[in-house]
Order: structure tokens, then C-alpha cells, then sequence
């Protein structure tokens, strides 16, 4: 009766002591588990490093050329005032002035002229300004010729000397041609131009 009591003792002690590791495999197995569902998650939504973006950069962004604002920023600091462009098939022309502008002092209106793909500007015709009466600037010639031509790009200079002080708008129209292989326009555009000018 002894012998059957005790072995009953170790048969219960044995049945839990395997119920207990069996319960503590699981809560590691369990452990585990969560561990690796919380690095899966981890992996899965952490945001990639972004380098960030220079100031260079921004401004590439933003206005897709860099030398373009550098080129203004130039001109803006040399006082070179320049005009509205005026547009057509083929063409961009404008009017710039070099500062500063004072009374008597003499001074070069430059004429842009810009031909646009697939045009070229045309070396055979007889470019001309033609400055309007203006009593605050007198111009050492009321027509002026001799454009310079370079391919798509020509200019030609126009000496003037400001008379009053002031906010003075000076205008004129130019004649002038674009070619493609196929066909040459021939053009007129008045353009305009407004400047400061100091007493002395």
C-alpha cells in the first residue's frame, strides 16, 4: 500500500513538472514570436534616410538654372536696366541700358535681338532703329544702323545723352529679319525702355 502511494506521488510530481515546461516552451515560443512581429513591423515602417537638399540645389528646383538668376543678379548690381521683350515667330527683342544715367553724360542704348529655333537672324538685310522725338534725351542719330550679327543672337548700339533729370521712358522701332532654309520674316517692332537719371 506504501509502495502504490508513492508511486503515485512521482507520477503526479512528474505530470507537473512536464505541464510546467510545457507551459514555460510556450510563453517563450509566444515571447518570440511577438519579438519578431515587432521587428518585422519595425523594418517594415521605418522611413528611409533622406539627404538633405543644398541651397544650390533648391535653387536648380526652383527656377531650373542657377546661371540664369546669377546672370540677372550680375546685371541688377552693374545698374543694367533692361526693357520688356517684345515676341513673335522666330524672334525676341528688347532694350537694355547700362547705368548709372545722369544729365549730360553719354550714354548706349544696346538693341537685343534674339532668333528662336529654327530661325536665324538674316545677314543680308539692312537692320535699323528709329528713336521716337523724346524731349528729356537727344540722340546723336535719330535712325540708327550697323546691327552686329553672331548666328541667333545680334546687336546694335545707340548712343543717347538723358537732358532731365528723372524717371525718362525712351522708345523706338527696329526693323528687322529672321531666316529659317525655308523662309525669311521680315519685322517691326517698337519696343520701350524707362530708367532713372541722376542730376550729376
Amino acid at each position: 500500500m506504501k509502495r502504490l502511494t508513492s508511486t503515485l506521488v512521482l507520477m503526479t510530481l512528474a505530470a507537473g513538472c512536464q505541464a510546467a515546461h510545457a507551459q514555460g516552451s510556450l510563453g517563450e515560443d509566444s515571447d518570440r514570436s511577438a519579438s519578431r512581429a515587432d521587428h518585422k513591423a519595425t523594418v517594415e515602417f521605418e522611413a528611409p534616410a533622406v539627404a538633405p537638399v543644398t541651397a544650390q540645389e533648391a535653387r536648380t528646383i526652383e527656377t531650373g538654372s542657377p546661371r540664369a538668376e546669377e546672370a540677372a543678379d550680375g546685371a541688377a548690381k552693374a545698374g543694367v536696366v533692361t526693357g520688356p521683350a517684345a515676341t513673335g515667330e522666330g524672334y525676341s527683342v528688347q532694350l537694355q541700358a547700362a547705368g548709372p544715367l545722369k544729365v549730360g553724360q553719354a550714354a548706349t542704348l544696346t538693341v537685343s535681338l534674339k532668333a528662336l529655333e529654327p530661325f536665324k537672324c538674316n545677314d543680308k538685310y539692312p537692320y535699323k532703329f528709329k528713336f521716337e522725338p523724346n524731349a528729356a534725351v537727344s540722340f546723336q542719330s535719330d535712325v540708327v544702323r550697323g546691327m552686329k550679327i553672331e548666328g541667333k543672337q545680334a546687336t546694335l548700339s545707340a548712343p543717347f545723352t538723358p537732358k532731365a533729370a528723372g524717371k525718362q521712358t525712351v522708345s523706338g522701332e527696329l526693323s528687322f529679319s529672321v531666316c529659317t532654309p525655308d523662309k525669311c520674316l521680315v519685322e517691326k517692332q517698337r519696343l520701350t525702355i524707362s530708367f532713372d537719371v541722376s542730376a550729376s
